[in-house]
């Protein structure tokens, strides 16, 4: 499933998108978050500080040029089943 979270600077938009990988990744769903490419180095610290063990290996933080460097479909077709609508 695909979902748009709007809003404008400052709302909260990715604060929630963090909250919700992070609750899929507790639950040790594999979660993909892909970010732009100046702020990979940025949410893989902020994943690795927050969650633990287990649940930090349940979670990829991905660029563009990351993905693109990790072969064809390699990551997608792991992850190939939708998001269900609670995001987990």
């Amino acid at each position: 499933m695909f979902r748009l979270i709007l809003g404008l600077t400052g709302t909260g938009k990715t604060t929630e998108i963090f909250l919700r990988a992070m609750d899929c990744a507790r639950q040790r769903r594999r979660t993909i978050l892909l970010v732009p490419e100046q702020f990979s180095f940025q949410a893989e610290r902020t994943v690795y500080t927050t969650l633990t063990g287990e649940e930090a290996l349940s979670i990829s933080v991905l660029s563009f040029s990351r993905k693109i460097s990790s072969g064809p479909g390699e990551v997608w077709r792991k992850s190939a089943s939708p998001i269900p609508p609670s995001w987990c």
